[in-house]
């Protein structure tokens, strides 16, 4: 799903999300040119946002300053979490689950042009 999210399509599929969390996940897809499921598997101890920095194995992805305040206020409200984009047990959200809700919008999106 990720492949081919420019910026044009990101900035298109966070009007269209219906959460900020949809909107947050965009964003890092867009930003840091993960997959879905590598963004999955990112805790918040890879986070370093004094430095704006996501660390991953073997790289270092640098987080806009825009895209850095919208993870520090996601993380205000969620203390205590130690995956980025925790479920309700404590596990990191499934991959299926939020790929259809993206693969939705993305849909959406194409048909809207």
């Amino acid at each position: 799903m990720t492949v081919g999210l420019d910026q044009e399509m990101a900035r298109r599929l966070c009007r269209r999300a219906s959460s900020p969390l949809d909107r947050l996940i965009i964003s890092l897809l867009s930003e840091t040119g993960l997959e879905l499921s590598d963004l999955v598997a990112v805790r918040v101890s890879d986070l370093d946002l004094d430095e704006g920095v996501l660390i991953l194995p073997g790289r270092r992805v640098r987080l806009s300053p825009g895209l850095l305040e919208q993870l520090k206020g996601y993380l205000l409200g969620r203390p205590g979490i130690s995956f980025l984009l925790e479920g309700r047990c404590g596990g990191p959200v499934t991959i299926r689950w939020k790929r259809c809700v993206l693969d939705k919008m993305v849909e959406q999106d194409r048909g809207s042009q």
